[in-house]
């Protein structure tokens, strides 16, 4: 007989009683209004995930058709598209979860950012034919590791940004990983906490948070133990307990959500394990949100993707590429697509000829915002990003309140 852990046992004995009790849990919502807590997630989606096929056109009739001839392996059908209110534009099949978080006002869409040194106009885009041909490109585009640290570190070879945001405020223990190392906290004076081995208990601390009694149940939905549900149910218990902990008023947690990173394969083999991917990002995300609206957190944890690179608009999604779209989901948030979403048309002016897709947006832009609610503008964006000031700030997106 498979053993139950005590943490399980919990959550099902509560779920239990909530169904029976005249009273249900979830009605019990804790008020948190006045406190004042706040809290950022970085969920990095390892391996450059094709966000470009899961924003999809949803209600104009050329764009879809257009899409289609672009990717004829991996395309959706139209009626299996999800419709986004409002919006042109819809999401992938299997994100029903993040659908109702964007339809009823929890959940932007960062359209087409990615790392840039400057803007480039259009005409400089169509008549470039490789990367090469357009001045200022970031170096090593395409490699993994290189792209990775110039997303999390955004104009700096010494500090991560939320390391350097964690000096500004000058707390301990702002910077929480259940993701391993990353260079996205690396770097900071104050103390950090790299807790990815505490899933198995191996912290004092993740410890007694572990044995603690449980408010909230997770369905993780992971088939391993450092997958992304189960290091967002180690985020949200030490959230919860964050009162016995010596945690500071403002945090960023950091997760990682390996496995974006599809090459080799079929069309059919590429759009199957890509489908299995989505599908546990929005029921982590979607449960994640549920559990934050039961302990009356909602608006005061914000969480955000990241990831080093979009693919190329062709070749079913299997190449690496540049620009791509970003996720934030939270009770601040105001929904809607933010900045421009690029044309997925083979001969789109939006990309080069082998099918990248130029930003629209720079990594600056999308962060910017998240610093400034985060420390309630006590922070200023110019102090955390040297390279904000080379972007107009007036196209900075306000997707959160």
């Amino acid at each position: 007989m498979k053993q139950i852990d005590r943490r399980k046992f919990l959550k099902t004995a509560a779920l239990t009683a909530a169904t029976t009790a005249a009273a249900p849990l979830l009605a019990d919502r804790k008020s948190t209004a006045a406190e004042d807590y706040k809290a950022l997630i970085c969920i990095a989606l390892e391996g450059g995930a094709d966000t470009l096929n899961m924003v999809l056109p949803k209600h104009d009739p050329t764009e879809y058709r257009n899409y289609v001839r672009t990717r004829p392996g991996t395309a959706y059908a139209h009626h299996r598209i999800r419709t986004l209110r409002g919006n042109a534009y819809g999401l992938h099949p299997q994100m029903a979860r993040m659908q109702r978080l964007f339809n009823y006002g929890n959940m932007a869409i960062v359209a087409n950012v990615g790392t840039l040194k400057r803007s480039y106009t259009q005409k400089e885009i169509i008549r470039a034919k490789t990367v090469q041909d357009l001045q200022d490109s970031p170096e090593q585009l395409f490699e993994h590791i290189s792209q990775r640290d110039l997303w999390m570190m955004s104009g700096d070879t010494q500090k991560g940004w939320a390391a350097r945001l964690a000096d500004q405020l000058g707390y301990d223990l702002v910077n929480i990983s259940v993701g391993g190392e990353n260079s996205l906290q690396y770097g900071s004076n104050t103390e950090k906490r790299i807790a990815h081995d505490d899933i198995f208990g191996t912290d004092p601390m993740m410890q007694q948070v572990r044995r603690a009694p449980v408010d909230t149940w997770f369905e993780t939905d992971d088939e391993t133990q450092t997958a992304l549900g189960t290091q967002l149910q180690m985020v949200l218990d030490l959230i919860e307990h964050r009162h016995k902990a010596p945690f500071p008023r403002r945090q960023i947690y950091f997760v990682s959500d390996g496995g974006w990173d599809i090459h080799d394969a079929t069309p059919q083999e590429v759009a199957k394990h890509f489908d299995r991917k989505v599908a546990r990002l929005d029921h982590a995300i979607g449960h994640f949100f549920s559990a934050l609206e039961h302990l009356g957190l909602e608006k005061k944890v914000t969480t955000f993707t990241l990831s080093e690179f979009g693919r190329t608009v062709t070749d079913s999604g299997s190449r690496h590429g540049w620009g791509g779209h970003a996720f934030v989901t939270g009770g601040a948030v105001k929904s809607g697509i933010y900045g421009k979403m690029p044309k997925l048309s083979p001969d789109t002016p939006d990309a080069l000829a082998d099918g990248t897709i130029i930003p629209t947006m720079p990594v600056e832009h999308y962060f910017a915002p998240l610093v400034t609610w985060l420390t309630d503008g006590k922070v200023k964006a110019n102090n955390i990003f040297p390279n904000l000031s080379q972007f107009d700030k007036h196209k900075q997106p306000g997707f959160i309140v």
